[in-house]
C-alpha cells in the first residue's frame, strides 16, 4: 500500500471520527436544551406548545451548525481550502439574506410572538384593524378568523402592534333605560335583584355584577348602568342573560322599558 492510499484511508478514518464527535456534540447540546426548557405534565397546553416550538427551532439551528462545521473539518482533512470556501459562503449568505429578507423577518417575528407570549391559538385579538380569533400561529404567518368567517393571513414580520382581548378579564357595562314615570327606588330594587340572581347563577363572572347608579338623564329615559368583569370574550353572553332577566323582572313589577314614540299634534 503506497503513501497516497495510506493518506486516503487515514483521511477517511479521521472523517468518521469527526462525524462521530460532532454527532455526540449535537446529542449533548440537544439534551442540554431539553433540560433548560423542561416541559412537564403540569405545564399548560399553550405554554407547552410554545416551549416545544422554541426547542425545535433551537435544535434545528444547532443541527445545521454542526453539519456545516463537520463538513468544513472533513473538507480540510482532504486538502480543500476551507478559508476560501468560508469567504464564498459569506458572500453567498449576504446575497441570500438580501433575497430572502422578508422571509427572515417573518421568521424572527414568529419567534418573538412565541417567546413573548403575545398571543396563542384561541385568543381574540386585533391586528391592523382586523379583529378575530387566532386559528393558527406559524413561524411565518398568523391566521385570524373574524366573526363572519373571513380569515386574514398576516406576515409575522408586518405585525408591530397587537391588541389581545383575551389576556385579562373583560369589563362589561350594561345600560338600562327606564321610564321617568317609574319610581326610582322600585327600579333600583328590581335592578339589584337582577344583579343578585346573575351573581348566583353565572359561573364566568370575575367580579359581582353591581348597580353603579344613574348613568344618564336622556331625552325619553333614565339610564342606569350595571357593571362587572367577566372571563375574556364572555361579555356579549352576559349582556344577553342580563337583558332577559331585566325584561322578566320589569314585566313582573309593571315597570316600563321606554321606546321611541312619535307624537303628532293636530291643531285642526
Amino acid at each position: 500500500m503506497n503513501l497516497f492510499e495510506d493518506k486516503i484511508l487515514n483521511d477517511i478514518a479521521n472523517s468518521i471520527l469527526i462525524i462521530i464527535m460532532m454527532w455526540a456534540i449535537y446529542v449533548g447540546l440537544t439534551w442540554i436544551i431539553k433540560k433548560i426548557f423542561n416541559v412537564s405534565s403540569k405545564t399548560k397546553i399553550g405554554d407547552k406548545k410554545r416551549v416545544l416550538t422554541v426547542v425545535k427551532l433551537v435544535n434545528n439551528v444547532i443541527k445545521y451548525l454542526v453539519i456545516i462545521i463537520a463538513l468544513l473539518m472533513i473538507l480540510e482533512r482532504f486538502g480543500f481550502n476551507t478559508k476560501g470556501l468560508i469567504a464564498s459562503l459569506g458572500v453567498a449568505g449576504v446575497i441570500a439574506g438580501l433575497a430572502f429578507k422578508d422571509i427572515v423577518s417573518d421568521f424572527i417575528g414568529g419567534i418573538a410572538i412565541i417567546t413573548d407570549n403575545q398571543y396563542e391559538v384561541g385568543d381574540y385579538i386585533t391586528i391592523g384593524g382586523f379583529t378575530g380569533s387566532v386559528i393558527e400561529v406559524g413561524m411565518q404567518t398568523t391566521k385570524i378568523k373574524a366573526y363572519n368567517g373571513d380569515v386574514k393571513i398576516i406576515s409575522n414580520g408586518n405585525i408591530s402592534e397587537v391588541i389581545n382581548h383575551s389576556k385579562n378579564p373583560n369589563v362589561v357595562n350594561i345600560d338600562v333605560s327606564t321610564s321617568y314615570d317609574d319610581d326610582t327606588a322600585t327600579v333600583e330594587k328590581v335592578l339589584n335583584e337582577v344583579c343578585e340572581e346573575i351573581n348566583k347563577s353565572v359561573v364566568y363572572l370575575k367580579s359581582d355584577l353591581v348597580l353603579l347608579g344613574i348613568q344618564d338623564l336622556a331625552d325619553s329615559a333614565i339610564v342606569y348602568r350595571l357593571s362587572c368583569e367577566v372571563e375574556p370574550m364572555r361579555g356579549i353572553e352576559l349582556s344577553r342573560e342580563v337583558n332577559k332577566l331585566i325584561k322578566t323582572h320589569f314585566d313582573a313589577n309593571k315597570l316600563v322599558l321606554p321606546y321611541n314614540q312619535l307624537v303628532i299634534h293636530n291643531d285642526n
